[in-house]
Formats: C-alpha cells, structure tokens, sequence
C-alpha cells in the first residue's frame, strides 16, 4: 500500500507521526507562530506548506506577507496552506482579504494552495477564479461536497479526510462517484483526527470496501495524484 497525506499538521504535533512510512506528505501550518518551527522539519518525503488559516486571519499583515514571499523565494519547494474561509467562524471581511493576498502570492509564484472551506462554495470559487489562476494546483482539504461541479474548471483535487466515513455508506459512493478519479488525494489531518480514528491504513481499507476497490488501488491512485499536484 502506497501511503501518502495531503493534509497533516506537524507543527503542531510531531510525536506519533509515523513519517517513515509515508511515500509523501504534505505538512500545512495554521498561525504565522509556526512558521518557524514549520521551517525546521527536514523529512525528504515531507512537503512544506506556510499560510494563515481563516480562524487566525486577524493575525495576515504587510510584514507576514512579505515573510511569505521571501520564504517561497528561498525555499522553491515550498507551498501556501492551510488557508481559506470559513462562515461557521471569524469575521468574513478579514478572511477575505488574508485568503485574496495568499492566494495573489501562490498564483504569482507558481505554487500550490492547500485550501480549508466550511460553507463559502461560491465565494470560495468566485475568489479562486480571480485570485487563483496561476496556482500550480488547488488542494481543497477535507471535501465532502457531493457536488464537485463547481469546482469544475479549475485546478482542484479533492482531498478525502477519515471523516468522511460519518456518513452512510451510499453517500460516500455518491461523493466518490462525482469526483474526478485523477484527482482525488487521501489524508487525515494528523493529529486532529476523529476520536475513532486508527490510522491512514485503516481509514484507506475501510474507504476501498466501502468504493468496492482494492485498497492498493485506491492508495496508488492517491498517490500519484499527489505527485502530480505538487509538479
């Protein structure tokens, strides 16, 4: 089995992470707090994601976005994340702005964004066409939308979260089945995971059964889509 992660948190947790086992992970950080710590992890198979999480937009300003450009400048490997809107929290004026400037820096420099969405499809959208164009590619963590068809157009891969299995099985196949195959990504969000959460080889052999697929299949399938959304 293939493993890889589209979406974990390190600095906020490293013990426990079995990185050793992972083809490839992406690593995303939530607070400008973090960024050095972000910084420090060397893991070969880990990729580096720096932003300002919707919940924390207060804290994006003209000296953290200079940070970030010059971080992207030194560190070509390196991408934009967590970030993104959220209309269950904080003040939507705010995120707007922190999510249009982060995503203007992915675009100019041709990176990748790792996007958080809670209730904001068309506003999200709407911004992606015009902040987003020259991203390299458009993770959007944990989707559980049964219709993708928004998103169509653009450079998105749908990363499915352990969370996903709350709902009934027949939903789950119905959101698989509206996704395109070629991008759909695993992860799960590490460590703030389900309270029944086992691990990302559980959560992909009880997925697969689920998809009526082999969980080598759908791991494979995961993984090279995760290299290809990071070219």
């Amino acid at each position: 089995m293939r493993l890889t992660d589209a979406h974990i948190h390190l600095a906020d947790r490293t013990e426990g992470f079995p990185h050793d086992r992972y083809e490839l992970f992406c690593t995303c950080v939530a607070q400008h707090s973090q960024w050095k710590t972000q910084a420090s992890f060397s893991y070969s198979n880990g990729v580096r994601f720096y932003g300002i999480h919707p919940w924390y937009a207060e804290e994006w300003a003209h000296d953290v976005s200079d940070e970030l450009v010059s971080i992207l400048e030194n560190d070509h490997k390196a991408h934009v994340g967590e970030i993104g809107l959220d209309s269950k929290r904080g003040t939507m004026e705010l995120e707007e702005k922190a999510f249009a400037e982060q995503l203007d820096i992915a675009s100019e420099m041709d990176r990748c964004v790792n996007i958080h969405n809670i209730g904001c499809d068309g506003t999200l959208v709407s911004m992606l066409k015009r902040h987003g164009n020259g991203c390299r590619s458009i993770i959007l963590h944990s989707f559980k939308n049964p219709d993708a068809h928004p998103f169509s157009g653009l450079e998105c891969y749908f990363s499915l979260n352990p969370r996903l299995l709350s709902k009934s099985e027949a939903n789950v196949r119905e959101i698989f089945r509206n996704l395109p195959k070629g991008r759909i990504l695993l992860e799960t969000d590490y460590p703030h995971v389900p309270k029944d959460f086992v691990s990302a080889e559980e959560f992909i052999n009880r997925l697969a059964s689920i998809l009526g697929m082999s969980p080598e299949e759908l791991s494979g399938t995961a993984a090279d889509n995760l290299r290809r959304a990071l070219e």
